[in-house]
C-alpha cells in the first residue's frame, strides 16, 4: 500500500458522496467530504495515518456548520469559516463490517487499511454511516433552533461535547454561549451569566481562564450587534 493507491481507493469507493453533492479535499492525512451553502456546511471526514507501507484510518464523523453561529467565533479566532463546524455525530460499531480489522471502541476506532480490499471494507462502514445515520443526522438539524432546543439537557447531563464540536480549537463553550445568544436562550444565558462568568473570572491567575476570559469578552462586544 502507498498513498496515492489509499487516496485513489477512497476517492473511488466513496463516489458514492460525491453523487450526493460532496466535494473531495484531501489535506495532509485528512480526507473531507464537503457540501456548503450561503447558510450552512456538511462534512463527512477521517484521518489516516501511516507506517511505511501500513495504514491506519481513524476519526470518521459527520459535522454540521451553522454560519450564524460560526461566523461569530471565526471574528474571535479568524481563519477560513469553512474550518468552523457546530454539530457532530461519530458511526455506531454496529456499522464495522465483519472482515474490517480494528481496535479500540466507540468513536476512538482505528482501522486497519493495508490493502485495496481493506479501504473497499473501510469504506462500506462510511457508506453505511452515510445512509443510516449521517443523512438523517443533517437533515434532523436543518435549522439552529433545534440545536438550541437540546442545550439545557446536554447542560443537566454534562453532555455538551455529545453534539457541539470543538472544532478550530477547545471552543465547545463558546459555541454554546453564541447559541444561546442567537436563539435568546434565557436559561442558557443565566447559567453563563451567574455561574459560568463568575467562575472564570474568580481564576484569572490560570492562563486558560484568562484567555477564555478575554474570548468571551470580544463574543460579548459582538454579539450586542446582532
Amino acid at each position: 500500500m502507498n498513498r496515492e493507491l489509499y487516496i485513489n481507493t477512497i476517492k473511488k469507493e466513496c463516489a458514492f458522496l460525491e453523487q450526493e453533492g460532496y466535494i473531495f479535499n484531501q489535506i495532509e492525512n485528512n480526507i473531507y467530504y464537503t457540501k456548503d451553502s450561503e447558510r450552512e456546511g456538511c462534512r463527512i471526514s477521517f484521518s489516516w495515518l501511516e507506517y511505511g507501507d501500513k495504514f491506519d484510518s481513524y476519526g470518521i464523523s459527520a459535522e454540521k456548520r451553522f454560519n450564524i453561529i460560526e461566523q461569530e467565533i471565526q471574528k474571535i479566532l479568524g481563519g477560513s469559516l469553512l474550518n468552523y463546524y457546530t454539530i457532530h455525530k461519530s458511526p455506531l460499531v454496529d456499522y464495522i463490517p465483519n472482515c474490517l480489522k480494528f481496535s479500540g471502541t466507540e468513536n476512538k476506532n482505528c482501522f486497519i487499511t493495508n490493502s485495496v480490499n481493506d479501504i473497499e471494507l473501510f469504506a462500506e462502514l462510511i457508506k453505511e454511516f452515510y445512509s443510516k445515520t449521517a443523512f438523517d443526522f443533517f437533515e434532523s438539524y436543518k435549522n439552529i433552533d433545534t440545536v438550541n432546543r437540546q442545550l439545557k439537557e446536554l447542560l443537566e447531563a454534562k453532555k455538551i461535547q455529545a453534539l457541539l464540536t470543538s472544532s478550530m480549537g477547545n471552543t465547545t463553550i463558546l459555541r454554546f454561549y453564541v447559541i444561546a445568544i442567537v436563539c435568546m436562550n434565557n436559561p442558557i444565558k443565566d447559567f453563563f451569566k451567574e455561574t459560568y462568568f463568575p467562575y472564570i473570572e474568580s481564576s484569572l491567575d490560570n492562563e486558560i481562564n484568562k484567555i477564555e476570559s478575554d474570548r468571551f469578552k470580544l463574543l460579548q462586544k459582538n454579539l450586542l450587534l446582532i
